[in-house]
């Protein structure tokens, strides 16, 4: 697991510095040591004490007011999302993963192209994202998107999505630890990362936008590219 640890911690570093998606580096990552609807589970474990770092560290950029309506639409999206999973398939979730993950590069790498905007309601970026987050879906852009539409900046929506990101992936969490068996010794592999999950965002705030851009894409898309292609033989086996 030291390895899985130490990638863990630059992808919290790099989520906090250039943004990129954090579960869709986990969740690959994880299946090398978990069956599928566990990885869902500590994934989300995992993101819930980075996005509690955040919040630390950033406590001074919430927005609360969209934190608050955020979350409530959240609560409701974990729990419904936290339900349905434990349902679904191993080979469906696996496949998922995959899909997510190449829809995420295929709609970054064409970013620049001119489109037309959405503006995204606080339902669609509350509760639909909570819900699909569940499933190990990289949607977190369309909350992202709300509040960026808002005119904030990167640690001002990642520090006031962190809030809704909590109350959304610990309705999820709980759901399905009531009707679904989890070991603790399980939870404890993803706990003990926590104070170096803090002081790694504390250092990141201190270098956000000082990496070139032309560099944060070939990392973005890379890693991603890395991270799905680690998880193939659980795809095909």
């Amino acid at each position: 697991m030291f390895a899985f640890y130490a990638l863990a911690l630059v992808v919290v570093f790099l989520g906090t510095v250039i943004n990129i998606p954090g579960s869709l580096h986990i969740n690959p990552l994880l299946l090398h040591f978990y069956e599928p609807h566990r990885v869902l589970f500590l994934t989300m474990l995992f993101l819930v004490l980075g996005a509690i770092s955040r919040i630390i560290v950033m406590w001074d950029k919430i927005v609360w007011r969209d934190a608050t309506t955020l979350a409530v639409w959240g609560l409701f999206g974990g729990i419904f999302g936290g339900y349905f999973v434990g349902i679904i398939p191993q080979k469906i979730i696996v496949a998922i993963f995959f899909l997510s993950g190449l829809f995420y590069i295929y709609k970054y790498i064409k970013r620049n192209e001119p489109q037309h905007q959405k503006q995204h309601g606080a339902f669609l970026s509350g509760f639909i994202t909570a819900f699909f987050q569940a499933f190990g879906m990289s949607v977190g852009v369309l909350r992202q998107g709300y509040l960026f539409s808002k005119g904030y900046d990167l640690p001002t929506v990642q520090a006031t999505a962190a809030i809704a990101f909590i109350t959304g992936g610990l309705a999820t969490i709980v759901t399905r630890m009531l009707h679904e068996p989890f070991f603790v010794k399980d939870t404890f592999s993803i706990l003990i990362l926590f104070p170096f999950m803090l002081f790694t965002v504390y250092i990141a705030k201190r270098v956000v936008y000082k990496i070139p851009k032309n560099i944060q894409d070939k990392i973005i898309i890379y890693s991603l590219l890395l991270s799905l292609a680690s998880a193939i033989p659980y795809l095909i086996a």
